[in-house]
């Protein structure tokens, strides 16, 4: 199912084993093939993708079972946006990081993805 978590928790919703968020981000992973994004980027833009990515994370943790995967993905490359938000996330929810990487795809023609595994505890 798709859902907007930034609206809060739909009634009924989970719980479940996994949960993928593909999270809105600044997209600066994407500029190697979009440059003309960097134009109309503001730097203002990182911390507003930051606190919205937390928010929706903190929605989603609610519908995830214990023992459970939260996968949190992103198109950035800010660590604002990635790193340091995976310590705020562990470090205010019981949610455990179990991997972190940035996936390169731009040598191809593609996009650079941040993906962090989070465990439920």
């Amino acid at each position: 199912m798709q859902a907007d978590l930034s609206l809060g928790i739909y009634e009924g919703l989970g719980p479940f084993d996994g949960i993928i968020a593909d999270l809105p981000c600044t997209g600066s992973g994407t500029w190697g093939r979009a440059p003309e994004r960097l134009h109309f980027f503001r730097e203002e833009e990182i911390a507003k993708y930051a606190a919205l990515q937390l928010d929706i994370t903190s929605q989603a943790y609610k519908v995830l079972k214990p023992e459970g995967k939260l996968f949190y993905i992103t198109c950035s490359v800010f660590r604002e946006e990635n790193e340091e938000n995976i310590d705020r996330i562990t470090a205010n929810l019981p949610l455990k990081c179990t991997s972190q990487t940035y996936h390169f795809h731009h040598p191809d023609g593609g996009d650079t993805l941040f993906v962090a595994e989070l465990e439920k505890a």
